[in-house]
């Protein structure tokens, strides 16, 4: 169980070699999601789709004899959605205020809170990093920047693993 970023997860388990044969449900609540039949050795194994949030996974067999057996829940949380990242230039000092223009290129931000932001420059990643404050807000100067058009990329991974970008020219 835990945070994952993939719909598709292969569930699997083992019960009592005797249960060779048995069908295996599996539940998220009471909706079945997923069957699975035990293996020689006890084993079982099946992919179900998670839907997006929290799922409460059981797994419950069914033996020959008629007998049930459900196993304590596991909880998997699916994100698919990255992080919302925003980046602007703290002074545009162009003739126009929004032409991206400037003799400042120091940069600002949201994102994520306290969470690490990795930057590229012209499609190359740089070492330098920015780190969100509890509010999400983050500042970056870029350095060594050659007269001319750059775009800089300003991107935030989450505990799920989804990438968030905003990239500005």
């Amino acid at each position: 169980g835990g945070p994952v970023n993939q719909a598709s997860q292969t569930i699997s388990g083992t019960v009592d070699v005797a249960d060779a044969g048995a069908s295996v449900t599996i539940l998220d609540g009471a909706t079945p999601i997923g069957t699975a039949v035990v293996q020689g050795n006890g084993s079982w194994s099946t992919t179900v789709t998670l839907n997006n949030g929290s799922n409460s996974l059981t797994a419950r067999v069914n033996d020959a004899a008629g007998n049930t057996a459900t196993s304590s829940a596991v909880v998997y949380t699916l994100s698919t959605t990255g992080p919302t990242v925003t980046e602007t230039l703290v002074a545009d000092t162009g003739s126009s205020a929004i032409d991206h223009i400037t003799a400042n290129p120091a940069l600002s931000g949201t994102g994520l809170a306290n969470t690490v932001v990795h930057f590229t420059i012209d499609g190359t990643p740089v070492a330098a990093t920015a780190t969100t404050d509890a509010q999400g807000a983050w500042s970056f100067l870029p350095s060594g920047l050659a007269d001319g058009s750059h775009t800089i990329v300003a991107s935030q991974t989450d505990s799920f693993g989804n990438t968030g970008s905003a990239s500005l020219s």
